[in-house]
């Protein structure tokens, strides 16, 4: 739900939601821990997710993206925090895929009315080349849709591979990089 609403600082747009008791995707994607990670903080044994899994998880991110899309909505913040289960009631009828929720819009934009001076910074392991840009320049980018598809290319192949694409910065900005393939990575991916 969306309103926008008069507050003492001025008119705002603001972004309500409901409350999703479900753990995140990142509480269960599989990377490398130490076991004082496991014991301390009850994160997950390291378990890859099922390809069933991965693309159903996948499908739904991208309905949800191209319903906010429809709605002239781009999040800016896809990444796997921000993906949460859903709980259902009757577990015992679930299905091997859970049900998500996108979260946190809290830096979205309407890319028909930018909003100049308020720029929201995202996790920078996610970002597109463009939003990067923005934040480096501290300038207004027009950004839209793709900014967050290529958000979920980073998040599925992490799901894929256990790793996010990018080691670091220089890689993220060579043009000549090329990411190893996830079958590379992880035996049992298709190459499609």
């Amino acid at each position: 739900y969306y309103a926008k609403e008069r507050f003492t600082f001025g008119e705002r747009w603001y972004y309500a939601m409901e409350l999703v008791s479900g753990r995140s995707l990142d509480y269960h994607l599989t990377r490398p821990r130490t076991v004082s990670d496991f014991v301390h903080s009850g994160l997950p044994p390291q378990r890859p997710l099922s390809m069933v899994e991965v693309t159903g998880i996948a499908q739904q991110i991208t309905a949800a993206l191209e319903h906010i899309h429809a709605q002239s909505v781009v999040n800016l913040d896809v990444k796997p925090g921000n993906v949460l289960f859903r709980r259902r009631r009757l577990n015992f009828l679930r299905s091997s895929v859970p049900e998500i929720v996108l979260v946190d819009f809290g830096i979205a934009r309407d890319p028909n009315h930018p909003r100049y001076g308020e720029l929201g910074i995202a996790t920078p392991e996610y970002m597109s080349p463009e939003q990067a840009s923005e934040m480096l320049h501290k300038a207004y980018v027009h950004l839209d849709g793709r900014s967050d598809i290529f958000s979920l290319g980073v998040v599925l192949y992490e799901m894929l591979t256990g790793r996010l694409p990018f080691e670091n910065l220089g890689q993220f900005l060579d043009p000549t990089y090329s990411l190893p393939s996830p079958g590379d990575i992880r035996r049992g991916v298709p190459k499609e």
